[in-house]
């Protein structure tokens, strides 16, 4: 017998919709001054729901704040699937295998309160190796 627990693609339910996350990064990908992004959908406090947020990096000499962003998304996308939480980054965080390290971003969006409209304010995630060499300069 084979027991198949949840999804291995990145297809969720949000506010009633079924949605494929990927559509929402190649969206982001498509949108001049978007270097990188990667769209996670942690689990909505309190509900069987997800919330999408979307982590970016802008090309350098870009100014890409979230509601242009949102202006930009809406021409493409429905309401539905906008990211609802937001974050900006100096670049994308990796793991060992050299992709975007969702798992870690998922972690930033769950453990960061979103500002207005749900941007995350002056937010800069470090990259694990970053974060492992802050970590040891703290303690020593």
């Amino acid at each position: 017998m084979i027991y198949l627990v949840g999804r291995s693609d990145s297809q969720i339910k949000s506010r009633g919709y079924r949605i494929e996350l990927g559509e929402i990064e190649a969206a982001m990908h498509a949108t001049p001054g978007v270097q990188s992004a990667a769209v996670v959908a942690p689990d909505a406090a309190g509900t069987d729901d997800k919330v999408i947020c979307c982590a970016y990096v802008q090309l350098p000499g870009y100014d890409l704040p979230p509601p242009a962003l949102k202006q930009q998304l809406a021409k493409v996308l429905p309401r539905y699937m906008i990211p609802a939480r937001w974050m900006t980054l100096e670049r994308m965080p990796l793991n060992a295998s050299g992709k975007t390290d969702r798992a870690l971003l998922k972690e930033q969006f769950v453990t960061t309160e979103g500002g207005e409209e749900g941007v995350i304010p002056g937010e800069r995630l470090l990259a694990p190796q970053e974060a492992e060499a802050a970590a040891v300069a703290k303690s020593g």
